[in-house]
């Protein structure tokens, strides 16, 4: 059993129309067009100025979103940019960084030192008393073992 997918057919495979030289052939011809387009183009703004001018008084809306890119960059900035700005900076730094994440942080900073002071109160250097605390100890161990039996 094979595993391997063979490419769907194009559905002019059979056709004489759909050959590897009419593709070529329509690549060619729409940059060609392309191409001629833009000389022609360039030509009449570098010799017919006056004539752009009348041309971009004459079709002054579409002349300036044509010059202004239609905006793409304005909108952009304010349909996805800003409010990606706002919710990054108002909900995701300034509760979710500061209030959850850093707060788990100094908790668990705060917990230790805590921690700390009582057992700091606890260590006095005198091997006398952690014999003391070892009794205690291994009396608490034992009362719990045998008396939850």
């Amino acid at each position: 059993m094979s595993l391997a997918v063979s490419p769907s057919p194009s559905p002019f495979s059979g056709s004489l129309l759909w050959t590897p030289a009419i593709r070529q052939t329509g690549a060619a011809s729409q940059l060609s067009v392309a191409a001629t387009a833009i000389v022609v183009v360039f030509f009449l703004y570098r010799s017919h100025t006056d004539k752009i001018k009348a041309f971009a008084e004459h079709m002054h809306l579409f002349y300036e979103a044509s010059l202004n890119k239609y905006w793409v960059d304005e909108i952009y900035k304010a349909l996805i940019i800003d409010p990606l700005k706002l919710l990054s900076d108002k909900v995701l730094f300034r509760f979710v960084d500061v209030r959850i994440v850093d707060g788990a942080v100094n908790g668990v900073g705060s917990v230790t030192k805590l921690w700390a002071e009582l057992w700091k109160r606890m260590q006095s250097g005198q091997v006398q008393t952690y014999a003391l605390y070892m009794v205690i100890g291994v009396l608490l161990v034992l009362c719990v073992h045998f008396g939850l039996r």
